[in-house]
C-alpha cells in the first residue's frame, strides 16, 4: 500500500478440632441481508506477495446485502508487513517521524501473566493514549500512522508488561481518512503449513516486545456500524473482530494441487488473504461461504456469515484448523461439507458443477499445519488502547461502548473455538472487577491471597492450595495445620483479623471441594 496507505468465639482447642476434622474429610446469527461483505487485514503472506503493492480493487455489492447506510466495506483492510515496514522508512526520509532505530530501547520484563476467561473488562482496561500531536486529525501517512500505533504499544508494554499477543486500537474521534473500517497488521509469524513464510518485523518498526504478533485498528468507537451486545446491529461488529483476528493466520493458503483457488480472485468472487467466494464451508468472518443445495446451488444470505455448523460462531472448522484449534480429522469431521463452485461467477444462484476437497487436499498444497493443533497456542491476549486528541479524554460512553463490545468479543472467541481458546481483553488481572489490578489488591491488603498464587482469595477457585502445585491433597493440609497452630495471618480464610476455627471449618471446605 506503500504511503497510500487487561478465636474466642468457641472454647475448643485447636488440637481437638484438628482430630475432629481429620476423621471427616473427604474429598448470533447475522440476517441474511444484512451485508454482503467485510473486508478486514494483514498478517503473514507467500513470500512471493511480500513486495506487492497495489490495493485491492473495491468488491461488487451484491444485490441482497448491504442495506443503504447500514454499513461500511472494509476493504484495503490488511497491512502487508513488508508495507509496514516501508512506509515507516518512508516517513523518516520525509523527516515526518523519528527513526525507529535510534529509539532507547528499554528492558522488558518477561511475560508474567497468561490470560484468563476475565468477565471483567472495565473502562480501566482500556489504555487511553495522546494524540499529541494531533497527527490522526492531519492528513497523516501511512508510516505516522504505524509509528503512533507503535508509540502507544511501547508505551502500553513499559507500563504493563510484555505480556500481549495482540494491540487493538479505538479512537474517540474520525481521524482524517481510514484505512477500511478496520485493519489487521501483521507483526511476527512461526507458523507453517498455512501459506504464510514465518517473519519477524517488531524491531525493524522499533517495537520493544517478544510477544506482540500484530496490530488491530478498529477507528472511531462513535462509529454507528460498532455496536455492543449480540442484536442485529453488533452482527458486523462481531465478525469484523473476528476476521481481523483470524488475520494472524489466515486467509493465506496457496491454490489447491488441481489449480483450485482458495483465496478470493480480487475480482467478482472476493479478495486475496480472505476466502473465495466459491468455498462453501458453512459460512465465517473470513468470508467462507455457505451454499445451500445444487443445481441450483443458492447462497445462503451475504458472503460473511455466522457459521451454521458451530451456531454462533464466526469461525468455520476450516479456519478453526488454520488457527490450530482443531486437528485436519476434527476438521473434516465438523465441517458438514466442503465443496467448491468450479465455475461460479459468485453471483447468488449456480448452476454449474460443484466439486469438493478435505484437509488433505489443504495439507498437499501448503503442507502440515506446525504446530499442531496439539501444540499450538490457543490463549491469547489483547490490550486494547484508545487514542484522542489533547483535551478530549475518553468519555465515560465511549469507554463503556468499547467495554460492551470487548466483553462480547471475550464471549464469541470462547464459544467460536469450542471453548479451547481463550481471549482476554484486559490490561491487567481484575478477578473481582473492582478496576484496580489484583496485585494491587493484595499489597494494599484489601485482598488476601493465603496461598500465595497471585490470586485474590475471593476469586481463588483453589483456595486450599498452599502450595500452589494445582492440587489439594495432605500437603496442603499440614501446612494449614502449621498456619493455624501459629495463628498465622495467612490462615484467617475468614478475613476477620482472628485465626479462629471458623477459619479452620473454611480450610475443611476448601479442602473438601479441591480445585475444579
Amino acid at each position: 500500500m506503500g504511503d497510500t496507505r487487561t478465636d474466642g468465639l468457641f472454647s475448643i482447642s485447636k488440637q481437638t478440632t484438628i482430630m475432629a476434622v481429620i476423621a471427616g474429610l473427604a474429598v448470533a446469527a447475522m440476517p441474511s441481508s444484512a451485508w454482503s461483505q467485510v473486508g478486514l487485514s494483514a498478517g503473514a503472506v507467500p513470500a512471493a506477495q511480500l513486495t506487492r503493492t497495489e490495493v485491492a480493487p473495491p468488491l461488487p455489492m451484491k444485490t441482497s446485502s448491504i442495506p443503504e447506510n447500514a454499513h461500511p466495506s472494509l476493504d484495503n483492510d490488511y497491512i502487508w508487513p513488508d508495507n509496514m515496514v516501508a512506509d515507516i522508512k518512508s516517513a523518516v526520509q520525509r523527516g515526518e517521524i523519528p527513526d525507529p532505530a535510534h529509539r532507547t530501547i528499554q528492558e522488558i520484563p518477561q511475560r508474567d501473566n497468561a490470560p484468563l476467561a476475565s468477565n471483567c473488562v472495565s473502562s480501566a482496561q482500556i489504555f487511553a493514549f495522546e494524540d499529541t500531536n494531533g497527527i490522526l486529525s492531519g492528513n497523516f501517512s501511512n508510516g505516522q500512522l504505524f509509528a503512533l500505533m507503535t508509540d502507544a504499544a511501547n508505551t502500553v508494554i513499559a507500563t504493563h508488561g510484555d505480556n500481549f499477543d495482540f494491540m487493538g486500537y479505538f479512537l474517540n474521534f474520525d481521524a482524517h481518512h481510514t484505512i477500511g473500517a478496520a485493519f489487521y497488521a501483521g507483526l511476527f509469524n512461526d507458523v507453517s503449513g498455512i501459506g504464510s513464510d514465518q517473519f519477524d518485523a517488531r524491531s525493524s518498526i522499533g517495537l520493544n516486545t517478544a510477544e506482540v504478533e500484530g496490530f488491530i485498528m478498529m477507528w472511531n468507537v462513535n462509529s454507528s456500524f460498532w455496536a455492543a451486545g449480540t442484536g442485529p446491529n453488533a452482527n458486523f461488529t462481531r465478525l469484523a473482530l473476528g476476521q481481523e483476528f483470524e488475520h494472524r493466520f489466515a486467509m493465506f493458503l496457496p491454490n489447491l494441487l488441481d489449480g483450485r483457488q482458495l483465496q478470493g480472485n480480487n475480482s467478482s468472487c472476493g479478495r486475496g488473504a480472505h476466502w473465495n467466494w466459491r468455498v462453501d464451508g458453512q459460512g465465517s468472518s473470513m468470508e467462507i461461504s455457505d451454499w445451500v443445495g445444487s443445481n441450483p446451488a443458492q447462497l445462503a444470505g451475504s458472503f460473511v456469515t455466522f457459521n451454521t455448523d458451530i451456531p454462533g460462531s464466526v469461525f468455520s472448522y476450516t479456519d478453526l484448523y488454520l488457527m490450530g484449534y482443531v486437528s485436519p480429522a476434527e476438521m473434516d469431521a465438523g465441517n458438514s461439507e466442503l465443496r467448491y463452485m468450479d465455475n461460479s461467477n459468485c453471483s447468488n444462484i449456480y448452476n454449474g458443477t460443484i466439486s469438493t476437497f478435505s484437509s488433505a487436499d489443504i495439507i498437499a498444497s501448503a503442507g502440515p499445519r506446525l504446530p499442531d493443533s496439539t501444540q499450538s497456542e490457543k490463549n491469547f491476549r489483547t490490550a486494547w488502547i484508545m487514542f484522542y486528541r489533547p483535551g478530549d479524554q475518553p468519555s465515560t460512553t465511549e469507554l463503556d461502548k468499547a467495554v460492551g463490545i470487548l466483553n462480547q468479543h471475550q464471549t464469541d472467541w470462547s464459544l467460536s473455538t469450542l471453548g479451547r481458546g481463550v481471549m482476554d481483553d484486559t490490561l491487567f488481572d481484575d478477578c473481582n472487577c473492582n478496576g484496580i489490578p489484583d496485585s494491587d489488591d493484595i499489597a494494599s491488603g484489601f485482598s488476601s491471597d493465603n496461598n500465595g498464587n497471585g490470586i485474590p482469595d475471593e476469586c481463588d477457585p483453589c483456595p486450599a492450595d498452599l502450595n500452589g502445585d494445582g492440587v489439594v491433597d495432605v500437603q496442603d493440609f499440614f501446612s494449614f495445620v502449621a498456619l493455624f497452630d501459629a495463628a498465622d495471618p495467612m490462615a484467617d480464610l475468614t478475613g476477620d483479623g482472628i485465626v479462629d476455627v471458623l477459619d479452620f471449618f473454611a480450610f475443611v471446605v476448601a479442602f473438601d471441594a479441591g480445585c475444579p
